[in-house]
Formats: structure tokens, C-alpha cells, sequence
């Protein structure tokens, strides 16, 4: 019989942190000092916000990115955008060390100059947003990208109007990010931080022990909860239930897996947590709407 985790488990809580991100009032974005990043592989233990959006491209590698309650796995070649206020952390896959150039600016004072009726319509489909899937690539996608391809090209070879040249990119790269947006949308609340609060030690058991089987009572036990508690605060933070969670993430991070190495469906079912190839397969199914080997020759 398998030990379950409690309360006092060496598990460290997982951080909720504001990272303040200083832009240049004559021109709002910062590009980081023109450095890569390469999001570590290890346990998850902060997720942070800013009040800008962030724009990022993945120059290589593989892994997967936290946003709220969403976990989206990415590649060589994606691109990530994060708006203002939404939690997030990028974790490489172990197999797969990937590096990043991101950038941070404000769209509101970056397009001060636009047409204001136009300006407005483009900052409130941006700021509206919670459904938009954050990680972008793919054929479909292209021109986007190239965008902000062009973006850090600018920003890192500079020359005469880069700066001209890099509103002008911005504002194509928001209008095409409008257009990608939900029309519906439920706006991210402080009562939903606080709960994912209260359940970020089972959050952090699940992202360290995914492989293994993890059962609702121990995660209740960790969050030092009641299971009925749990599920009830859980849903309130994820927008799932913690067993849809424990699949999706074990699921996501196989497709980060199956993007990123030349590991066998079998073996990335066995260090994704599946007893059977079977069972890996069926879910993979139910979550991605294709099977492993569709996603990975696709």
C-alpha cells in the first residue's frame, strides 16, 4: 500500500508574487536588458503577475507554462502573451532545457497616437480577456509570429526608426490579438487568487508527483482541508476538479514530451504517471482531441 503524503510533507508553498516591471515613460517596453531565459525543470514553487503585458518567444526547447488555471505545453517557435494580472511560470521540460526572449510593455501608453475611438476598442478587447490560450503557434499562426520575430529583431539590432518600427509591429501584433480573443469572457478575481492560495501546496504536490498516483484524500490532507473543502476551494481556483487537473497537467506535460524528445509513446506514458499505454492514450484523447502520434507528427 502506498504511503500517502500529509500536512507536514517537506513541500514548499507555492508563492503568489507581484513582479514590478519599470517601463521608460518616453517609450513603455522593456525587453529584459536584451537577455534569454531559460525556465528551470524543478519543483514549481512561484507564480507571479505584472501589471504589463508580457510578450515572449521560444527560441528553443520545450516545456510547459502555468497561466491561472490553464496549463499549455510549448515548443521551438511558440509564443507566449500574458496579460496584466494573470499568474503564470514557465517550467522546461527536463528532457528539453528550452530558452526565451521576453518582453513586457504597456499598449495603452506605447499607442498614445492611434485614433482614440480604435484605441479603445483594442484595450478593452485585450484587458477583457481570460479564455485567450496564452501559447501560440502553428501554421495558423504564422503572421503572428513573424511579429514578434520582427519586435525582438528591432530591439536587439536597433538602427535608424527602430523605435518607429517597433509601435508600428505593436500595433499590428494587438490587433491580431483582439481578433484571437473570446468574445465572452470571466475576469480573473482576487477571491480566485485567494483560494488557489489555500490549495497551493496540493497544487505543488501534483506538479512534483504527477508520475505517481496521487490520491484526493492526501491532497486534502496537505492543504490541511476536509475533502469536501478541498474540491469545493479547488474548483473555485483551477475552474476544474482536482482529478480533471491531475490529468490535464499529466497530459500536457506528455504532449510537451512527445514535442520536445524522441522518447516512445510508452515511455512517455509510463513517466507521465499511466499504469497502461491504453489508458494514456484515452486520455490524451479526451484532452488534446487527437491521438500521441497525430500531435506529434503534427
Amino acid at each position: 500500500m502506498q504511503k500517502e503524503p500529509n500536512r507536514m510533507s517537506n513541500i514548499p508553498d507555492v508563492e503568489l508574487l507581484h513582479h514590478p516591471v519599470t517601463l521608460n515613460k518616453d517609450f513603455p517596453l522593456s525587453d529584459l536588458n536584451k537577455e534569454w531565459h531559460s525556465p528551470d525543470a524543478g519543483p514549481l514553487v512561484l507564480l507571479h503577475y505584472h501589471s504589463t503585458i508580457e510578450v515572449g518567444y521560444c527560441y528553443k526547447g520545450s516545456g510547459i507554462f502555468i497561466v491561472d488555471n490553464k496549463i499549455l505545453p510549448f515548443a521551438q517557435g511558440s509564443v507566449s502573451i500574458i496579460f496584466p494580472n494573470e499568474l503564470h511560470i514557465a517550467k522546461s521540460n527536463p528532457e528539453d532545457t528550452s530558452s526565451w526572449h521576453f518582453i513586457n510593455l504597456d499598449p495603452t501608453a506605447l499607442i498614445l497616437d492611434l485614433d482614440s475611438k480604435y484605441l479603445s476598442i483594442l484595450i478593452n478587447g485585450i484587458n477583457e480577456n481570460i479564455e485567450f490560450e496564452h501559447i501560440i503557434s502553428g501554421e495558423k499562426n504564422k503572421g503572428l509570429i513573424l511579429i514578434v520575430q520582427e519586435m525582438l529583431h528591432e530591439i536587439s539590432e536597433g538602427g535608424d526608426c527602430h523605435l518607429q518600427a517597433i509601435k508600428g509591429l505593436a500595433i499590428c501584433l494587438f490587433a491580431k490579438l483582439v481578433r484571437m480573443i473570446p468574445k465572452s469572457q470571466i475576469t480573473p478575481t482576487t477571491e480566485r487568487h485567494n483560494s488557489l492560495l489555500k490549495v497551493s501546496l496540493g497544487l505543488n504536490y501534483i506538479y512534483q508527483n504527477y508520475n505517481k498516483y496521487i490520491s484526493i484524500k492526501s491532497l486534502a490532507s496537505i492543504c490541511d482541508m476536509s475533502v469536501t473543502n478541498f474540491r469545493r476551494t479547488f474548483l473555485k481556483a483551477m475552474g476544474s476538479t482536482p482529478l480533471q487537473y491531475i490529468h490535464q497537467f499529466k497530459i500536457r506535460m506528455a504532449s510537451s514530451m512527445l514535442t520536445g524528445t524522441n522518447l516512445s509513446v510508452l515511455e512517455i506514458s509510463i513517466r507521465s504517471g499511466y499504469e497502461s499505454l491504453s489508458s494514456f492514450n484515452r486520455f490524451f484523447k479526451k484532452i488534446v482531441k487527437m491521438s500521441p502520434k497525430q500531435w506529434r507528427q503534427q
